[in-house]
């Protein structure tokens, strides 16, 4: 809204034609812009709405199908539904290689057969997902506190499958915030061994890889059941869940998720009990 100063009785208001992009509540604006032409579809699209709904993560979406039909319909009813509100669905990727000649919304599949989806990095031929490790940019360079921060932040895993050596740097840091170091102030000889000491052995996690698919089938499945584990101590606590998946004759057990984080500043008494 403007206001003229000169003239209290003169004011303009300027509204916002498109969906601004690059400002605070830009996430905010198209999740709800997009939930409002998916709460408003035809229904011929009622199943694909729903279908995206479930499957956007910002301006990404992640979804999976049983059948190289489904995928197709999906994808032809999705840019059919959003393009009324003038999206334009492209960069599809898929670990099943379709006939070009077929099927040309598909895009060509990449030499290597990786592709980045939210972050992580997804092998089509394998189907399995790894992290993005890339501190190159950070060689030769000073490592304070700020950099440090900048380097464990930059590793991003939503499953939390790398959990135990991405803990590492944050109890790094919980030690340099409580010698209260300014930001790129250099670091005690101590604390500096221990960081290239992880920094040395961060790559490995390049070659760690899981499944993408949790192997779950109608078909001969006996029982399912989660499991969860988790522990704590001084220094920092986690949790990890599991499912195990029993066949005719076959076991199956995929991690579906895993959180590790740093014991408050503050030191809480740990109980002890004798038996």
């Amino acid at each position: 809204m403007w206001y003229d100063r000169e003239n209290r009785d003169h004011i303009k208001i300027y509204r916002h034609r498109r969906v601004v992009f690059g400002v605070t509540p830009s996430p905010f604006l198209l999740g709800a812009t997009l939930n409002h032409h998916l709460d408003n579809a035809h229904g011929n699209f009622d199943n694909v709405a729903k279908i995206l709904r479930k499957s956007f993560y910002v301006d990404n979406c992640v979804t999976s199908f049983e059948t190289e039909e489904q995928l197709q319909k999906f994808i032809v009813e999705s840019k059919i539904l959003l393009s009324s509100a003038h999206f334009n669905l492209r960069g599809w990727q898929s670990n099943v290689l379709l006939n070009p000649e077929n099927f040309s919304e598909l895009e060509s599949q990449p030499d290597n057969f990786e592709t980045m989806v939210l972050g992580l990095i997804w092998n089509l031929k394998d189907d399995c997902l790894s992290c993005n490790i890339n501190c190159q940019k950070n060689e030769g360079k000073a490592i304070t506190k700020r950099s440090l921060l900048s380097i464990a932040n930059h590793i991003f895993d939503p499953i939390g499958f790398t959990a135990p050596v991405t803990l590492k740097p944050k109890l790094i840091l919980q030690e340099i915030w409580k010698l209260k170091l300014k930001w790129d102030e250099n670091l005690p000889k101590d604390i500096l061994n221990q960081v290239k000491k992880w920094l040395e052995q961060l790559p490995i996690l390049a070659s760690i890889k899981i499944p993408r698919c949790l192997n779950l089938s109608s078909n001969g499945i006996k029982r399912l059941t989660l499991h969860v584990f988790c522990d704590a101590s001084k220094k920092a606590y986690a949790a990890c869940v599991f499912l195990r998946v029993e066949y005719e004759g076959n076991v199956f057990v995929k991690l579906i998720q895993a959180k590790a984080r740093v014991a408050p500043l503050k030191d809480i008494s740990i109980p002890v009990w004798n038996y």
